[in-house]
């Protein structure tokens, strides 16, 4: 009745799937360091990430270079770790086998170092009778190792433990020890 009719289906753009769909990205402190991980749900023509770092959110540069799934509908979990990562800010840069890519949201870590000198332990109370407390200030979610030594430099007690928390606090049993002093060494 008059003139040609024209329907399209979906978009006028040539690529209408998306490179990645993205599940999670989180950063994670681990010893000091950090570890970063993400999960996609699925991937079209993913060659690889470029995960970056930055400490001021403005510039970024390159910290490692993971390979992508390719094409996958299943889901996918990555993750690098950063030695000495420090407080930071974290991007993935997404690069298809064109070489087009896609930057994703920042995400932000704050992973206290040793060299940051804020890290702390005190032991209480002083003398002790039973049990000792110790507390670990500002560790981050790092492991320790405590170590309780006589005067004559004889180990008694050696214990890991994983500081959990930024500010954690371990009650250690030591009633079985004769009444005398003790080092308490914590690495």
């Amino acid at each position: 009745a008059g003139g040609d009719k024209i329907v399209t289906f979906g978009s006028i753009e040539h690529n209408t799937l998306l490179p990645i769909e993205l599940v999670s990205f989180a950063a994670e402190c681990k010893d000091g360091d950090t570890e970063i991980s993400w999960t996609t749900a699925s991937e079209y023509s993913n060659d690889y990430f470029v995960l970056e770092r930055s400490y001021d959110a403005v510039n970024f540069a390159e910290v490692a270079r993971i390979a992508g799934a390719g094409n996958s509908i299943s889901q996918t979990n990555y993750s690098h770790i950063v030695y000495g990562g420090g407080s930071a800010y974290y991007r993935l840069v997404q690069v298809d086998y064109d070489g087009t890519s896609t930057v994703s949201e920042m995400i932000v870590a704050e992973c206290s170092n040793a060299a940051d000198g804020d890290i702390d332990v005190k032991a209480y109370p002083n003398p002790f009778a039973g049990d000792l407390t110790l507390r670990f200030e500002n560790f981050g979610g790092r492991m320790a190792l405590v170590e309780v030594y006589d005067m004559l430099g004889r180990m008694l007690v050696s214990r890991k433990v994983l500081c959990s928390q930024n500010d954690y606090e371990l009650v250690m049993p030591l009633e079985g020890l004769p009444d005398g002093a003790y080092n308490v060494r914590v690495s």
